[in-house]
């Protein structure tokens, strides 16, 4: 009789779900994050103490007017701040539901990242922890941006948020992050379209991180599919709305403002560009008629602007301007829309025939200021209010939105000086987390977070400096990960010592 081997019972991994993890994870620092939450109620307290308005700008009127334009298809923006707005309205005409849904997000976003940081790197070094935790919470441009009415402080908290759930995704090679991270990039996407560059990060997680290659081809595709049907949907409204099928016509605008910055440079006796179409033989003559009238429209050899966009005196509104008079459109930003697709051949047309000036008077004077920005409206407080502000909010003409005082406008005013510091910091950190990756001193998922945060500061950098002149807002929501890798490096620096000893 053959004597049968018993059957190996199948031990299978189990690990605990995800309300039991974030149960044990508040358990565990219960006493850290009762500290940290009060410390954003005060903050926020004080804020709206010594702010009772919100601070506004430029921008704050275009937005309400597009959310009173009936979320019309074709403006110089995109509508997802607009729709904020709007729906926040139904809850409240106060700005201060404004201030709280900005203020909240805000502190989730920082807080997420900050403890994905400490867990997926073990940070343990009381000096680095508590370090990276005071610097991320105490972040003063960021924290002011959440009491002003611009789409600046949604999208830096989103940015936030989705790197976070990229990094999740990443740690824990799990499908199901892509739901959420779908969800946010949608959002994203509506508030400012740089994010449309993001499922360039997202995507490389997705294709080479996955064990199952089908189930990253399948998440790329979601991410392009969401993607190609945004810009499709808003190509159709524009031109439902507008009368032209384009996705924004303010890159348009945008690509020949950054063109323009090599103009002094070049010959204008002469076409500038080898292009017949009529348009933009005529926008060419206009720019090079123009030139000597108005030299003060265009930046120094050092310097970059946005103002060929938004001066009156400058060649591209004198453009439309003609545009207007001689092709009759119905509509203002009908017209906007047609002459910015003109912009955009002719600028990219620029450009391609002069990359060397374009490199020398565009894209390193605009890398200056990514290192050094400018603080742009950061630098003062709304004088008063637009109409269209006041009629939203329903406050009075003769209403005093200044602050009680001014407490953080000394500390504004000095961020960029601080941000070249972060640059510094971030440079010599990468170094020697490089050094230390060598030296295989570092852990395979740190490695992995480390190199998804450069990567998306050197992606998020690239795209900013070619799309249009860089301020000191567009840098907050790279800000986070300049952070996280800074400390990454001071803890390391401390398990060394302590490896030493």
């Amino acid at each position: 009789m053959t004597s049968r081997k018993p059957k190996r019972t199948r031990v299978e991994k189990t690990r605990p779900n995800l309300i039991v993890r974030f149960s044990s994870f508040f358990h565990e620092n219960k006493k850290e994050l009762l500290v940290i939450s009060g410390t954003y109620f005060l903050i926020a307290i004080l804020l709206r103490y010594f702010y009772p308005y919100t601070d506004l700008a430029s921008d704050t009127g275009g937005y309400i007017n597009w959310a009173l334009r009936d979320f019309e298809y074709g403006g110089p923006r995109p509508l997802g701040y607009s729709y904020f707005l709007y729906y926040l309205r139904q809850i409240s005409g106060s700005t201060t539901i404004i201030f709280i849904a900005q203020y909240l997000l805000h502190c989730i976003s920082i807080l997420s990242f900050c403890y994905t940081v400490i867990h997926i790197c073990n940070i343990k070094n009381k000096v680095a922890r508590y370090g990276f935790l005071l610097i991320s919470i105490i972040y003063i441009p960021a924290i002011y941006m959440t009491n002003m009415i611009m789409s600046d402080s949604i999208f830096t908290s989103l940015t936030v948020i989705i790197f976070t759930l990229s990094a999740w995704m990443l740690h824990s090679k799990s499908w199901q992050f892509i739901i959420p991270i779908s969800i946010i990039l949608f959002c994203i996407i509506t508030i400012r379209y740089i994010g449309l560059i993001y499922p360039a990060f997202v995507i490389p997680v997705c294709l080479f991180f996955f064990r199952k290659r089908v189930v990253g081809i399948t998440l790329s595709a979601l991410l392009l599919l969401i993607i190609y049907g945004y810009t499709e949907k808003v190509k159709s409204k524009t031109e439902e709305d507008q009368g032209i099928r384009l996705f924004s016509a303010f890159g348009g605008w945008q690509i020949a403002n950054n063109a323009l910055h090599i103009v002094p440079h070049l010959d204008k006796s002469k076409p500038m560009v080898e292009n017949q179409d009529p348009q933009i033989q005529m926008l060419d003559s206009v720019i090079r008629t123009t030139y000597s009238i108005n030299k003060e429209c265009y930046p120094g050899k050092d310097t970059v602007t946005y103002m060929f966009i938004w001066q009156n005196e400058s060649p591209l509104r004198t453009f439309l301007n003609y545009y207007r008079a001689t092709q009759k459109p119905n509509d203002y930003y009908e017209a906007w829309n047609e002459v910015g697709e003109i912009y955009a051949n002719y600028g990219n047309e620029l450009i391609k025939k002069n990359p060397g000036k374009f490199f020398n008077y565009y894209l390193s004077n605009n890398t200056k200021n990514m290192i050094y920005p400018n603080g742009g409206f950061l630098n003062s407080f709304a004088d008063s209010s637009y109409y269209v502000i006041r009629y939203w909010f329903g406050w009075d003409e003769d209403i005093n939105i200044q602050p009680r005082k001014d407490v953080l406008r000394p500390l504004l005013i000095m961020s960029p000086k601080v941000y070249s510091f972060y640059w510094i910091l971030f440079a010599a950190a990468t170094v020697y987390i490089g050094i230390m990756i060598f030296k295989n001193r570092l852990t395979k998922p740190a490695i992995q977070l480390v190199s998804l945060m450069v990567g998306f500061i050197l992606l998020y950098s690239a795209a900013s400096i070619y799309a249009a002149p860089v301020n000191l807002r567009f840098l907050f929501p790279i800000r986070m990960m300049m952070i996280g890798v800074i400390f990454i490096a001071i803890n390391q620096i401390f398990s060394n010592r302590h490896i030493k000893a």
